[in-house]
């Protein structure tokens, strides 16, 4: 196959964006299927760091969700009991090392960005997969509407219940890791006199936490984000809607200010936390997994969203390193230079020293993924 090929993307959530974008930066054409019949504001908040927001500015899309969301001032810990802060870090210093910012925003608005980066011509929307099949050199796609398309790649970016996964390496649901998340979003003026920080996190020693930071710059809502060991109770593990009263019991004998802030949460949805062991393969004939598609982990770093950031840049770096031709050697190159990375952020997350600050950050946040040498690059050439 000498002519360019045909790019299928599956997903257009953060990464499916980003790699769409890395792509056509690169000289590939691409078309992103997405289930979802249009781009609307749903979602939750999403905190993204140094070594994911470099990338967006490369895509041109950092302008956009600078006006959208917000840059942190500084992020405090706090004891979960006493409200005593036992870490303070300065985001804005950081961003200076770094030289790219911290951000947090609301996920439809960091959507409508990346989107706002790519041709609106990549889109094919309403397009649920049903199957996948491979022949040879070409990958066919059907969706629930009764269309097709064929592909001579496909990336799938459809996250943690990827049909694309099941599809190429067969039903294997991801495990429960025995915590939950309980997510909710109200107006800043429902707390008129509280003094609420950018981004503060109260820690407890058995697991327990409350994460609580702004969308926007505008500071007009609060977003609400916990994590702590609890039963699930059932085996469908889909997040679902609870009663506040839920949430407030959660966290009991937590500082006075945490409680107040629980207390007039309205909306609340309870999640399972659900990962995968770290395990190739990714990438199957001509099909490569990215994201929470092939390694899920806890949100305890805030990092997910940043790995899938990252697996996209590689990944089309991978495609550009061979010109697009050499699929099998591109797709090894790119587990292998992901691998490693992925499997130690797992780690990390999993045993949530991070928001202890017993970790060094330079190797996250310092990472330039767009620039680091390619592991095995030679090879391929």
């Amino acid at each position: 196959m000498t002519r360019k090929p045909r790019i299928a993307i599956v997903g257009a959530g953060i990464g499916g964006l980003t790699a769409a974008a890395m792509l056509q930066k690169f000289g590939f054409d691409c078309i992103v299927y997405e289930q979802a019949p249009g781009f609307r504001r749903v979602g939750l908040g999403i905190n993204l760091a140094p070594n994911s927001t470099r990338v967006f500015r490369a895509m041109g899309a950092l302008e956009r969700a600078l006006q959208l969301g917000v840059m942190p001032r500084r992020k405090f810990n706090r004891a979960w009991n006493t409200g005593a802060i036992t870490r303070e870090i300065p985001t804005a210093d950081l961003a200076q090392v770094y030289r790219a910012p911290f951000l947090a925003i609301h996920r439809g608005d960091l959507h409508q960005a990346l989107a706002s980066a790519l041709d609106p011509r990549t889109f094919r929307l309403g397009k649920r997969l049903v199957s996948i099949d491979q022949h040879g050199e070409e990958v066919h796609l059907a969706f629930a509407d009764g269309t097709t398309a064929n592909a001579d790649i496909v990336i799938a970016a459809d996250g943690l219940h990827s049909k694309v996964r099941e599809a190429i390496l067969g039903a294997e649901p991801p495990a429960y890791y025995g915590h939950v998340a309980y997510r909710s979003i109200y107006p800043r003026s429902r707390l008129p006199d509280a003094d609420l920080a950018d981004n503060t996190r109260w820690i407890a020693p058995d697991g327990r936490y409350v994460l609580v930071y702004f969308l926007s710059e505008a500071r007009d809502e609060v977003y609400v984000v916990t994590g702590g060991p609890e039963a699930w109770g059932k085996n469908d593990f889909t997040p679902v809607e609870v009663p506040p009263h839920q949430l407030v019991a959660a966290f009991d004998g937590f500082h006075w200010s945490v409680r107040r802030i629980l207390a007039e949460c309205t909306d609340v949805s309870r999640w399972p936390m659900l990962v995968r062991p770290p395990q190739l393969p990714w990438c199957v004939g001509r099909v490569a997994l990215l994201g929470d598609a092939c390694h899920p982990t806890t949100p305890h770093m805030g990092q997910g969203g940043g790995m899938a950031v990252e697996d996209a840049v590689i990944l089309a770096r991978c495609l550009q390193a061979v010109n697009g031709q050499d699929v099998e050697r591109a797709f090894r190159l790119y587990e292998r230079n992901r691998f490693e990375r992925t499997s130690r952020l797992k780690r990390d997350s999993e045993h949530d020293e991070w928001g202890q600050g017993r970790i060094e950050h330079q190797w996250l946040y310092g990472y330039d993924v767009l620039t680091a040498p390619l592991e095995g690059e030679a090879q391929t050439s």
